[in-house]
């Protein structure tokens, strides 16, 4: 089914009653993935083919529905179907957009019915906005190709908790960088004018020195002169 289904008709291509045994109405295609069966091992690939739908043109991956369109459905405890549920939650985890925003709530959809007796139908439905582009935080993404997924390169995205860690890292970094850069450039001056430096504290000790001087002498004189009256008074 390589006819592109407009996105607000998109569930047309589901709005369907699946009966065992029968044959589904629409061949796989760029909307549309066929799964025999849901199993754990698969996740990633899951994922990429999610990723593709929201870069493509939205779509649905079908469990329980054979490649040549047969509908199976497929057993489900009420263990897996959690396990299918919390899959799908994890995606608003580390799926989001290229601009880094969480993707909405009903961006990705899941649809479960029975068919038989504990025979299952699995629908994961996904919706994309217009003009946006998806991605997972490691930068990895796909699109979608007629009935398969193209991978994509894609710049690496970062949560608000590794962005205000790399903030940190920096902020640390550039003080590091300024208080080594104020000891070398101390130690340039230390070394340009340690000899200038050396020459005026010489010349403020000989000045002080000098200063003492005068002061012992001026006491000397004083007492020279002081005896000297008493002489004169006695004498």
């Amino acid at each position: 089914m390589n006819t592109v289904v407009p996105l607000n008709k998109l569930d047309t291509l589901i709005n369907y009653r699946f009966l065992l045994n029968d044959t589904f109405r629409h061949n796989e295609g760029i909307q549309l993935e066929f799964k025999k069966s849901f199993h754990t091992n698969q996740y990633q690939k899951y994922r990429e083919t999610i990723c593709a739908f929201l870069n493509s043109y939205g779509g649905h991956m079908i469990f329980g529905v054979l490649n040549d369109c047969t509908i199976k459905g497929f057993k489900l405890t009420n263990t897996e179907k959690d396990n299918i549920l919390l899959f799908v939650d994890s995606l608003h985890c580390i799926l989001k957009k290229e601009n880094g925003e969480q993707i909405h709530n009903d961006t990705i959809k899941v649809h479960t019915e029975e068919i038989a007796k504990d025979i299952y139908i699995i629908i994961i439905s996904c919706y994309n906005e217009p003009n946006t582009k998806y991605q997972f935080l490691s930068g990895e993404s796909w699109e979608r190709l007629h009935a398969s997924n193209k991978r994509i390169n894609m710049g690496k995205l970062y949560s608000a908790i590794d962005v205000n860690k790399i903030k940190i890292k920096m902020d640390n970094k550039i003080k590091e960088e300024v208080n080594n850069t104020i000891i070398f450039v101390g130690n340039i001056l230390e070394k340009k004018y340690a000899k200038e430096i050396e020459l005026q504290k010489n010349k403020y000790i000989l000045h002080a020195q000098k200063i003492n001087m005068i002061i012992i002498l001026s006491y000397l004189f004083i007492i020279v002169i002081f005896y000297y009256k008493i002489l004169n008074i006695f004498f």
